[in-house]
């Protein structure tokens, strides 16, 4: 009886005209790896970094600069850039740039990590002024090292009609491809060029060009197994490749490289999910998502730990391998913050409102009926959400046997018809 009730549950979800497939899917133009979006001026905006941070794993090379000091703020913007921690590497690369402002590559540092990623584009405003770092960079270069004028006109490729998924990041992956080749035995060119072919890839949600990008970085792991940018970048592309069996034994290792970046703490966990290692993919992101509490304090964060870039990724991500592995305690530790901060979300950010939608899941799922009862309803503005209330509200009534209360729900969720909503990076999601 009560598995034909839970079955019933999950029809009153998958039964809802106003809730499909479409609406919970991001578009496969957009399609993120991990749910992050682009650091802008209204996202927790910060200074040029006053010291190095340490904890983040390996990244840097030598750069042609007059500042000891220029030169080790440029390698630790690379490692922070490499683990995702975007705002952190920017403000490093800006720093260095101030430290010496006749540094080509402290430019180009900063134009490189305000680019896109494989989890979010760049609009055309950010693309023309990242254009014109790119150029200063390219000009301070002029009389430089043959890599440095090759690196900074190949930055400058990726601004004319890039931003993600155009012509100029395939330019750029083109370039950094043939400087990568040039120099055979070099880690973080390897790298660079792996994560531009993977841009566009992920971007339009194919494998374009990710045999050339896991050959790069297959390349990287065999001259160095502790590269933690290669590590990163291997997890995602033997992901997006479907083959994330490859990663595993990069990816035990990744979390003790990098102890500091949450990014990279959670990393492993999308090689753990795919190879049934759900407990292991639990634990990658409550250590990743104590890390993000952390950093919240620290940097007093507007928003709080919300407001980090991949704060909610995190929660959702252990939320699902903790419901795949049936640990309550942790699928409802998770999920408890991810409601208290459902009031506080922009209604018409579709984003914001997923965030909540496995903590309903781990509700329904494991919560106490008194506390399932208790979930707010998350109003007329949070229709998207308001469904998956419904549904937590729906599995609770079929395990206590309330047959009468899930059809109520059902019922109930018949009616609601959530707005087409906006990402976080302000792309529509639909059902196109």
């Amino acid at each position: 009886m009560r598995r034909r009730l839970l079955a019933a549950a999950a029809v009153a979800l998958v039964a809802l005209p106003a809730v499909t497939s479409a609406d919970t899917e991001t578009p496969a133009a957009a399609l993120p790896v991990c749910g992050g979006h682009a650091p802008g001026p209204a996202d927790n905006p910060s200074p040029p970094a006053a010291e190095i941070l340490a904890g983040y794993g390996t990244g840097g090379f030598a750069i042609r600069t007059k500042s000891p000091e220029a030169q080790a703020f440029f390698n630790n913007g690379m490692q922070l850039g490499h683990a995702f921690a975007h705002k952190a590497a920017i403000s490093a690369f800006q720093q260095a740039r101030r430290l010496d402002p006749d540094c080509a590559m402290c430019a180009w540092g900063e134009a490189w990590a305000r680019g896109p990623t494989i989890n979010y584009t760049i609009d055309k405003k950010a693309q023309a002024e990242l254009a014109g770092i790119a150029g200063r960079a390219a000009a301070l270069a002029t009389d430089g090292p043959e890599k440095e004028r090759q690196l900074t006109a190949a930055l400058q490729l990726r601004y004319r009609g890039g931003g993600g998924a155009g012509r100029g990041d395939h330019a750029f992956a083109k370039a950094m491809d043939a400087i990568a080749h040039a120099y055979p035995d070099d880690n973080e060119l390897a790298i660079l060029a792996a994560d531009a072919w993977m841009i566009p890839s992920s971007q339009k949600n194919s494998r374009d060009n990710l045999d050339k990008a896991l050959a790069l970085l297959g390349g990287a792991l065999t001259r160095n197994p502790k590269d933690t940018g290669a590590i990163h970048f291997y997890i995602h592309a033997t992901e997006m490749d479907g083959v994330p069996e490859r990663a595993l034994p990069f990816a035990e290792r990744l979390q003790s490289l990098a102890p500091a970046a949450s990014h990279l703490t959670h990393m492993p966990s999308h090689t753990y999910y795919w190879v049934g290692r759900y407990a292991a993919a639990v634990q990658s992101n409550l250590d990743a998502v104590a890390l993000d509490n952390a950093n919240a304090a620290r940097l007093k964060a507007k928003g709080g730990v919300w407001g980090l870039s991949y704060h909610s990724h995190n929660v959702m991500f252990g939320e699902g391998a903790a419901l795949m592995d049936g640990d309550a305690a942790s699928a409802l530790a998770l999920a408890r913050p991810a409601l208290a901060h459902l009031q506080t979300q922009d209604p018409s950010v579709a984003d914001d409102q997923l965030s909540a939608v496995t903590a309903y899941f781990a509700e329904g799922r494991y919560g106490d009926q008194a506390e399932v009862a208790a979930l707010p309803d998350p109003g007329a503005k949070l229709q998207f959400a308001r469904a998956f209330w419904r549904y937590a509200r729906a599995e609770a009534a079929a395990r206590r046997g309330d047959l009468a209360a899930l059809k109520a729900e059902a019922g109930r969720s018949a009616s609601i018809r959530p707005p087409t909503p906006r990402s976080a990076t302000g792309a529509v999601w639909s059902g196109a």
